[in-house]
Parts: C-alpha cells; structure tokens; sequence
C-alpha cells in the first residue's frame, strides 16, 4: 500500500506500540499519522517555518500521544528536537523545544527513545550526544551530553536495555566521512564505555534483535554487520570481529529492521540502490528483493506486534 501526502522524501517512519498506526516525516514539512485499521488519516500538520523534518518516533501512547521530531534548518544540516501532544479531539501542538532559540546551537539528526519512556536521546551534527529525563513532561532534565566519540554527524540511536542505561550511537559525515564509528554509552554513569571502528564508510542505521543479543549496523559500505552483544563486568560488549557480514546491495545501505517475532530470523534492509532487501539470519542469505521505490530508502520499520507490515521511507512517497 502507498501513503500519499509528500512531495519531497520522505525521512522517517514509525509504527505505535500497538501497530495500528503510523507516524511519518518528511522533506516538505509535513507530519502524517495514519490510522491503518481504518484506513484514514488521524492527524496531519506542517512544522513551523515550511521546515522539514530528519527523523521521528512515538515516545508515548497512553492517555495522550506524544511524538518526538527532529526537525531541519536546511543550511545546517539538522535543527531542533521537539516533542509533540496529538489527541483525537484537538490539533496538535508542540510541548518542548531544545534548544529554545535555533541561535544556540546542537543541530541535531536523530532521536531515540528508551522502551519505558523514560529517557530521550538526541544526536547532533557535531558528534554530541544528549539525553534527557522525559518522565514529566512539564519538567524535562538534561541528563547528559557526550562529546568523546564522536567527530563527526550522528545519524542513528538506539537504547539497549528497557531502562535507558546504555546507548549506541553511529557516526559518519553524510557528504564527506572520514569517521565510522559505533559508540556505547552508560547513561547512568555519563560516559563513555566502548568505541569500534569495523565499517570503512559513514554508519547509517543500527538496530537490535528482538530478544537484544544481535546488534545490525548499517554503512555507506554497501555492508549490514551483525555483531553479537557480549555481557561482562561493567556492561554491554560488541563481540569483534562482526559475526556475520551481509553483501548483495548495490549503493549504500541506508536503513535496517529486525523483525519483532525471533523466531522469524528475518532482517529488513533499505539501500540508495532503491531496493529493501529480505535476509534469512540463520543462513545469511538474500530471501527477497522489494522494488518499487523510485529513489533511496531512507528508513524502514516492522508492525512491532506481529510484524506483518514493513513501512519504508524515500524519496516521493512511503508505503507498507
């Protein structure tokens, strides 16, 4: 199925804690959250100043829903991270802003959330990395910013654990990399815990298996690694060398989901060589090759109950 409503690329897309809905950002500005049961937009908005957006996922889904967006200041290569309150009966509207004035710096590109709702992670232009205690909303904290790792753009978050203690991050320049690093971070502590360097281009995408034994890292490389997660004294540990490579695209692989039942043992990954591609993780071999897209896929996400849906994002248009 196509979801219409862009007329740029589309950047991100995230399905609720439930699946019945789907949030999307994209390139012209637009927010869209379409209600799959009924087949019918429920919420739709512009961000400020015909802005656009880099990256956007559900934090909260309970009484009220709150989605967080990082936006994009064009000549900056990032923007903001505000968070958004969407109700049924009324229109939505932002509830935090960081920073409050676009003058004071962090440009941020994308965004992670911990599975309790809890803490909030942004990753800025410059390498920074910042996280946030969001359990009361009129009270938001800064928690920590890292700035030891990385040089470089951070282009995808990911929380290991349900709590929000550990944090990895990816880096590389999306126009001119010369780093391509994976980092952890214990967020209880506020520091840095680990640092590898196996891709040779910019990391694009992470993403965790169901059961968090199993990290993916997707690269400009063209490669997914998988890299199993060792736990030792002190914390979480990235087994080097990656366990399993995986090679078959054709341009730089953009985006990376696993799928939610692991028991399936499938891997979803998004390249600018327009395909997503389907792999069987116990052989390591290509099951499926999805086209249609007309340029780059820029993110992909599984229904997260069931995982009968595959959302994509790119350039003109996203589906499922």
């Amino acid at each position: 199925m196509r979801l219409s409503g862009y007329t740029s690329s589309v950047s991100a897309v995230d399905f609720s804690p439930d699946g019945r809905r789907l949030l999307s950002v994209g390139g012209n500005g637009n927010v869209i959250i379409q209600d799959l049961h009924e087949d019918r937009r429920s919420s739709k908005w512009k961000l400020e100043e015909d802005r656009g957006a880099h990256d956007a996922i559900w934090c909260r889904d309970e009484d009220s829903t709150i989605v967080a967006i990082v936006e994009d200041i064009p000549e900056r290569r990032g923007g903001p991270l505000t968070l958004w309150r969407v109700g049924a009966l009324e229109k939505p509207f932002r509830i935090w802003r960081f920073p409050e004035d676009d003058r004071q710096g962090h440009d941020f590109r994308s965004v992670a959330v911990s599975c309790d709702g809890a803490r909030l992670a942004a990753g800025a232009v410059d390498g920074s990395v910042l996280v946030w205690d969001v359990t009361n909303l009129s009270d938001v904290r800064l928690l920590h910013e890292f700035f030891n790792i990385h040089t470089e753009c951070i282009n995808s978050l990911v929380f290991l654990d349900d709590e929000g203690k550990w944090l990895v991050s990816a880096s590389g320049n999306p126009y001119e990399s010369q780093e391509h690093l994976i980092g952890i971070w214990d967020c209880g502590a506020g520091t840095q815990h680990a640092i590898y360097d196996e891709h040779s281009d910019t990391v694009w995408a992470l993403a965790w298996s169901p059961d968090r034994s199993e990290l993916a890292s997707a690269s400009n490389d063209g490669t997914v690694r998988l890299w199993l997660v060792e736990w030792v004294a002190g914390g979480p540990r990235l087994k080097q060398p990656p366990e399993r490579v995986l090679e078959g695209h054709t341009g730089p692989v953009k985006a990376v989901a696993f799928h939610p039942i692991l028991s399936e043992k499938r891997l979803a990954t998004g390249s600018d060589d327009r395909t997503i591609r389907l792999w069987d993780l116990e052989t390591c071999l290509e099951v499926a090759t999805l086209r249609g897209h007309i340029g780059a896929v820029n993110d992909l996400a599984f229904e997260p109950r069931s995982g009968r849906r595959l959302a994509s994002a790119s350039r003109g248009w996203g589906g499922y």
